[in-house]
């Protein structure tokens, strides 16, 4: 049962220098007494300019402070993740390659036109939602498909690889959290067509044939309420 730390700043992994295990069990024991240690995993992204010495000296101190395995991001490039990979594995740590599906940003191996389209008509490409960072693909194209499977079969390759971690397999929410609104400056009383993937041609089309309804000429949440359903993955 492993547990994953969100931490960008290894500094802030001292907290968790000794970990107790307590499991509950079928028996209704309320904690495992076998001693069995819990699998810490800390979620980091890199290297940047990092030299492998210094690469070296922050695994080590992850290893020392607790740390048994890195849910790592480190591009798209499996040669970076070989190089951090045996860095990893030398300091004793499991290699977890850790990457997003959707939200990519743009690169040469990507086309403009594979990236969701808001019920606005906007790209997330050019006009994000909430975040910059938010630039979804489409999921309904099979050019999207193609990229991603060259993608994690390249890196999922690797020797050093332990597992390939995939994340935001979605797109952006349509109403987030109520937490978040004051975050964003956002009021978010109803469904904002800026916020509502995805309306692009490959979409909409698919969408039309198996249902019979434009629905781009149609306002989704008043007339068709099931229509937001379409695009859930």
């Amino acid at each position: 049962m492993p547990i994953h730390i969100l931490s960008l700043n290894h500094n802030n992994l001292k907290n968790y220098a000794k970990i107790i295990s307590c499991i509950p069990n079928h028996s209704g024991d309320s904690c495992n007494t076998s001693k069995e240690k819990i699998l810490v995993h800390a979620w980091m992204g890199g290297p940047g300019e990092a030299t492998d010495q210094e690469l070296a000296q922050n695994f080590s101190d992850l290893k020392n402070k607790g740390i048994d395995a890195l849910m790592y991001n480190g591009g798209h490039d499996p040669a970076t993740y070989q190089r951090v990979g045996k860095i990893a594995k030398e300091a004793g740590l499991e290699f977890h390659a850790w990457i997003p599906t959707m939200v990519q940003g743009y690169s040469e191996k990507l086309d403009s036109s594979w990236y969701a389209v808001n019920g606005k008509g906007e790209s997330a490409l050019t006009a994000p939602a909430y975040v910059s960072y938010y630039t979804f693909l489409c999921p309904e194209r099979e050019e999207v498909y193609q990229f991603l499977e060259n993608l994690y079969v390249s890196i999922a390759k690797v020797e050093e690889i332990d597992g390939v971690h995939l994340d935001y397999i979605r797109f952006p929410d349509v109403i987030l959290a109520r937490g978040l609104w004051d975050k964003y400056d956002l009021v978010m009383d109803r469904e904002y067509p800026q916020f509502d993937y995805c309306y692009c041609d490959s979409c909409t089309s698919r969408f039309k044939a198996e249902t019979g309804i434009d629905i781009k000429k149609v306002k989704i949440h008043q007339q068709y309420p099931n229509g937001s359903n379409f695009g859930t993955i």
